[in-house]
C-alpha cells in the first residue's frame, strides 16, 4: 500500500513538471506575439541586407530604412552596388498603400535615376509583421555580446505574375515564407528578423516562364530548377527605435 502511495505521488509530481513545463512555454509564446505584433506600430530605422546565391556565386545588396507608424511611411535607401533601384518609397494615404520607386534609366544611359508614377503598393514591412503567426521558440542565441530568444515562423501566401506582353497571360502559385525573429526579452523588442525568401522567388521565376514563354507548370519549374539552386536570404536588424523618428518626403 505504501509502495502505491510513492508511485502515485510520483506521478503527480511528473504530470506537475510536465504542465508547469507547457504552460512557462505558452507564457513565453504569447510574450514573443505581442513583442513581436507591437513592432507593426513602431517607429524604427534598420539596416536590410539582401543576400542571394546562384552556382555557388553570391550576391549582397544592403539598404537602410525607416519606418515610421501613425501615419505609415517608409523610405529604403540602397548603399551598396550592385542595383539599379536607388529608393522604395512607400506611404499610405486615404487607406490605401502607394509607392514610388527611384530607378537608374535605361534610356539616358548616364546613371540618371528617375522616379516611376504612383502606383498601388504595400507597406515595406509586411513580410515580417502579420498578426496570425504561430511562433516556435527555438532557444537562446549570442547576438552583439547580448542573450536573445530565436523564435521562427512561417506563413502561406500566393505570388502572381501577368505577362509584360500579354495581359491575358497571368498565372498565381501558393508559396511559403520562412521567418526567424531574435528578440530581447529583457527590454521587449524585436532585434532581428531574418526571412527565407527562396522558394516565393523560385515560384515568381516559374510563374515568369509560365507566362512569357507559354510553359506548363512542370515545364516551367524543371527549367528553373536545371539552372541551379537559388536562395535568397533577407536580414533586417534594427538600430534606432521611438517616437521622434520620422521621414521626409523625398524630392520627387
Amino acid at each position: 500500500m505504501k509502495k502505491k502511495r510513492i508511485i502515485i505521488t510520483i506521478t503527480i509530481i511528473i504530470i506537475s513538471i510536465i504542465l508547469l513545463y507547457f504552460v512557462k512555454v505558452q507564457v513565453q509564446n504569447s510574450a514573443a506575439k505581442e513583442i513581436i505584433n507591437n513592432l507593426a506600430s513602431e517607429n524604427y530605422m534598420y539596416t536590410k541586407t539582401v543576400s542571394s546565391e546562384l552556382n555557388n556565386e553570391k550576391t549582397e545588396i544592403i539598404w537602410e530604412g525607416t519606418i515610421t507608424a501613425e501615419p505609415y511611411v517608409g523610405i529604403e535607401t540602397c548603399v551598396s552596388n550592385g542595383s539599379a533601384l536607388s529608393k522604395i518609397y512607400s506611404y499610405e494615404e486615404n487607406g490605401a498603400i502607394y509607392q514610388r520607386m527611384q530607378i537608374q534609366s535605361g534610356q539616358t544611359g548616364n546613371g540618371q535615376y528617375l522616379w516611376t508614377p504612383k502606383s498601388k503598393g504595400v507597406k515595406l514591412n509586411q513580410m515580417y509583421t502579420a498578426h496570425n503567426l504561430k511562433y516556435k521558440y527555438e532557444g537562446k542565441e549570442k547576438l552583439n555580446g547580448k542573450n536573445v530568444a530565436l523564435y521562427t515562423s512561417s506563413y502561406n501566401t500566393q505570388v502572381s505574375y501577368e505577362s509584360n506582353t500579354n495581359s491575358e497571360n497571368k498565372a498565381t502559385l501558393d508559396t511559403i515564407v520562412y521567418l526567424k525573429f531574435y528578440l530581447d526579452m529583457q527590454s521587449k523588442e524585436v532585434v532581428k528578423i531574418q526571412w527565407d525568401e527562396s522558394k516565393y522567388d523560385t515560384d515568381q521565376q516559374v510563374l515568369q516562364k509560365m507566362c512569357e514563354e507559354n510553359l506548363s507548370e512542370t515545364d516551367a519549374r524543371k527549367e528553373v530548377n536545371e539552372s541551379g539552386a537559388y536562395k535568397v536570404i533577407t536580414t533586417i536588424t534594427i538600430t534606432e527605435r521611438g517616437k521622434k523618428i520620422s521621414i521626409t518626403k523625398p524630392d520627387i
